[in-house]
Formats: C-alpha cells, structure tokens, sequence
C-alpha cells in the first residue's frame, strides 16, 4: 500500500499508460482505499487522460467494510469510513478490515499514445492522517464477437465489452 502525501491538498501519485490504439478502448481501474483518520473521512479522487489533461472518473464502492459506507455508492471523489487504524507512526500496519474496493471506467481514444493514471488527494484532517490506495489495477475491455450457431443464424449474437471474465455473466444479445 502507499499513502497520497496527506500534508498538501491537491498532492498526487500517478502513472503513465502505453494505450497506442487503433480505435477506441475501455479501461477499467480498480483500487482497495482506506483513511488513516477515523474521526474524518479523508478523500482522494482517480483522474485518468492524457498527461496534464486528466478529468475525474466516477468510481463504484463495490465492497465495503462494514463502518457505515454502501456498496454500490458512485462519486468522482473516494472516501472511506474507517474504524480504528494503527497509528500512523506505525508502518508494519496492513490496515486489515479498514479497505473498500472502488471501480471505474473510462474510453481512452483511438490515437493517443499515452494515459496518465492519477490519485489525487482531496482533503485530509491532518499532514499525519491521509488517504491509503493499494492494490491498484488496470484493465483494458476487448470486445468479443462470435458467429452463432456456425453461421447458421441470420443475426448472430455478440457478446458485449467485458473488463474481467471472472464477474458477471454473458448475455445473450438478440
């Protein structure tokens, strides 16, 4: 895990993508946030474009852990309630039960070579208390078509942008 530097508002981490494409694809980041202050939710925001031209994305809270926050929750700014982390002069701490999970996608354009990643801090209480990210993941769509039935149909059926196969399940498009 790492922390946003919590003294600054406005401090960022960030990472630059090769997204070299021929036509438009769908990115989709992931990222475990918790706060080290549990008297007040820090917050932080992910901004994804190109470098120096990043715009906020809406991220989903798609797991929570159990202190008052919603599964399902969409914002272009993260924030979570936690209970009691370890202080924060304590590094060896993993912060375990303070993490919930957030997604969010976004279209990167045909053409541009680069994306920047970005984590940016919102607000934190104090310079020693500040917002926590880890497990960061980004995973680019791949539209899937098929041919039904051999051919033999004559509409075939397509499966639809897919960012993990692991989660949901194929539907059947008519």
């Amino acid at each position: 895990w790492g922390e946003i530097a919590a003294a600054t508002q406005g401090k960022y981490l960030y990472q630059d993508i090769d997204t070299a494409n021929t036509s438009d694809a769908m990115y989709t980041v992931r990222l475990k946030h918790a706060s080290r202050n549990k008297d007040a939710r820090d917050s932080m925001q992910v901004l994804i474009g190109a470098p120096g031209h990043e715009t906020p994305v809406t991220m989903t809270r798609v797991t929570a852990n159990g202190y008052g926050d919603k599964v399902g929750e969409s914002s272009d700014t993260i924030a979570t309630r936690v209970s009691n982390p370890k202080p924060a002069d304590r590094e060896d701490s993993d912060h375990t039960g303070q993490w919930e999970t957030y997604t969010g996608t976004v279209t990167v354009p045909a053409g541009r070579p680069v994306t920047r990643f970005t984590f940016r801090n919102v607000s934190s209480k104090s310079a020693w208390n500040g917002n926590l990210i880890d497990d960061i993941a980004f995973t680019k769509a791949r539209r899937l078509d098929y041919d039904a039935n051999g051919g033999t149909k004559a509409q075939a059926s397509q499966i639809g942008y897919r960012t993990d196969a692991t989660q949901g399940a194929v539907e059947t498009v008519a």
